[in-house]
């Protein structure tokens, strides 16, 4: 898939330096000027992926999860937001519940509930176990939700140590 943008670089000379390169590399900058900036964006996620690891929290043996200043705002909302989960469910929780919730405590924009729900599933709180559907009103079958939507699995214990409740 083919993902067209438009940015502002703040320091002409980089962009600059990054045409001369790709012109040096193929001969001519068109046409391939995107397919550097592709794999100049996977070597920078892919370097940041590793100091990520290399600053995990390694307790409880699970997955490897983000390191936040656990005094941040967004771990204060992520917090709040998995204490108002526990209140509500100790097992399965829908996402709109979830997103809800998020809506609540940090803001309803579609980026900030991604956000969210990304770091729930991160450090290990929310696992999705089964796709929610609804039923077209016409033909009475069910029918897949866009953007999917789930039923996600709570992680009790990791929901509280995040919470910090024993």
């Amino acid at each position: 898939m083919v993902k067209v943008v438009c940015i502002k670089i703040p320091d002409e000379k980089v962009w600059t330096e990054f045409q001369v390169y790709v012109a040096r590399k193929y001969g001519h900058v068109k046409g391939n000027l995107g397919v550097e900036v592709a794999k100049a964006l996977r070597e920078y996620l892919n370097r940041a992926a590793g100091e990520l690891r290399a600053h995990t929290n390694s307790e409880g043996g699970g997955g490897q999860q983000r390191e936040y200043k656990s005094s941040s705002p967004t771990m204060k909302r992520l917090r709040e937001i998995t204490s108002r989960i526990l209140q509500i469910s100790d097992n399965e929780i829908a996402q709109t519940t979830v997103e809800k919730i998020i809506a609540e405590e940090a803001g309803g924009e579609r980026r900030t509930l991604e956000k969210y729900v990304v770091m729930l599933k991160e450090y290990g709180i929310l696992k999705p176990v089964k796709r929610i559907q609804q039923i077209d009103e016409k033909t009475g079958a069910p029918k897949p939700i866009e953007p999917p939507k789930f039923i996600f699995e709570v992680n009790l214990d990791e929901a509280k140590k995040l919470v910090r409740i024993s």
